[in-house]
């Protein structure tokens, strides 16, 4: 080979390889620049890993809080029904019941005026229940426990006799006799009603009618039955003596010891009681000469009464209660119902007390638990 061929050929391999230099520099700022761009694809690529964290973090944050206002809403929706409900009710009440609102006050008053007077006394609560207004002065009290009928004798402020009869619906009615009624007293045992008349003793029937039982054409003024309704005891005027006598009228026997026969009653014993100067006696069953109570005060006495539980009770014209001990003719003082000028009282089927004033009968119900006890102190 010639040595120009030579250089030709060196040359043309110089040019060769400055070119591949050439492409090699090319390639490799390339591979620079790709491998900046691949750093940066990275950080923007960390970035947005980064961002979508923080994202997802408040979106959390966020159905959380959105959680929160969902459960009050519903809270407060329930409690905006509720409200709702009680204004519509109070309207109703307030638009429909004006009158039932003055009522209640009213009621409230009364009930709080009970309460203030409830007495505690003889293993009861006694309580002014009602109080009938009469024209006159009840007296010589007896009640029908079946029936709830109370009987007693009017005295008028003229001072006339009527018997009478108050039913438990409130209402009054005039026994009709043939000549003055004077007294009544019921046999509770046979659920019989005996008057006593200036004609004699009579029966009173259910239908307000009347027939005669005994004692034809004597002026008797009270009436006693003994314990099993076999005997009767009347006092009669004007030899104001007592007489025990027979189903048939027959006399029995006659009480001389007894001056009147006022407020006459007779227990399961047969032990007689009355009052004489408004001082209270007994008579005890076997003896001939009565002896007055003690523990009763004297020229104060009202009467004697005999309860269902055959418990014997005396009161005296300040409603002072006592419970008699016939055994040993004395009384114990129980308490007082707080009323003055009582002329008559009673016991009914339950224990309730019945007080004869002027002008009036008053009820005190008897309860074995307090009625008020909210207010207890």
């Amino acid at each position: 080979m010639s040595i120009m061929t030579r250089r030709a050929t060196a040359k043309d391999m110089e040019v060769k390889l400055k070119l591949t230099l050439q492409e090699l520099k090319t390639s490799k700022e390339l591979c620079e620049q790709l491998l900046r761009e691949r750093d940066e694809s990275e950080e923007e690529i960390q970035k947005i890993i980064n961002k979508n964290s923080e994202l997802k973090s408040q979106l959390a944050e966020l159905h959380i809080q959105y959680m929160d206002v969902l459960d009050q809403r519903d809270r407060l929706q329930e409690f905006m029904e509720k409200v709702v409900l009680i204004l519509l009710s109070m309207t109703t009440a307030i638009r429909s019941t004006p009158v039932m609102t003055r009522q209640s006050l009213q009621l409230q008053k009364s009930r709080e005026q009970f309460c203030a007077n409830i007495l505690n006394f003889n293993n009861f609560y006694y309580g002014l229940e009602e109080q009938k207004n009469v024209s006159g002065i009840p007296a010589d009290i007896s009640i029908h426990w079946k029936t709830g009928n109370i009987f007693f004798t009017l005295i008028s402020d003229e001072m006339k006799m009527s018997l009478q009869v108050l039913h438990p619906s409130g209402e009054f009615d005039i026994i009709k006799v043939a000549g003055l009624g004077q007294s009544t007293c019921v046999d509770n045992l046979n659920d019989i009603v005996y008057l006593a008349t200036d004609n004699g003793v009579y029966k009173y029937k259910d239908d307000g009618s009347i027939e005669l039982y005994t004692a034809l054409g004597e002026d008797v003024m009270y009436i006693a039955v003994n314990s099993d309704g076999s005997a009767m005891y009347i006092a009669t005027w004007p030899q104001n003596r007592v007489h025990k006598i027979t189903n048939d009228g027959q006399k029995q026997e006659t009480f001389t010891g007894i001056p009147n026969g006022h407020g006459l009653t007779v227990d399961t014993r047969n032990n007689i009681y009355f009052v004489a100067t408004k001082t209270t006696y007994i008579l005890k069953s076997g003896y001939t000469i009565p002896i007055k109570i003690k523990g009763l005060p004297s020229d104060k006495m009202t009467g004697v009464f005999v309860s269902r539980s055959d418990e014997v009770f005396a009161m005296d014209e300040n409603s002072n209660l006592y419970v008699i001990d016939a055994e040993n003719s004395n009384a114990r003082h129980l308490g007082t119902f707080s009323v003055s000028g009582v002329n008559s009282f009673a016991l009914d089927s339950a224990d309730n007390v019945l007080i004869g004033v002027k002008g009036a009968i008053l009820k005190f119900n008897a309860y074995e638990k307090s009625p008020c006890p909210e207010f207890q102190k």
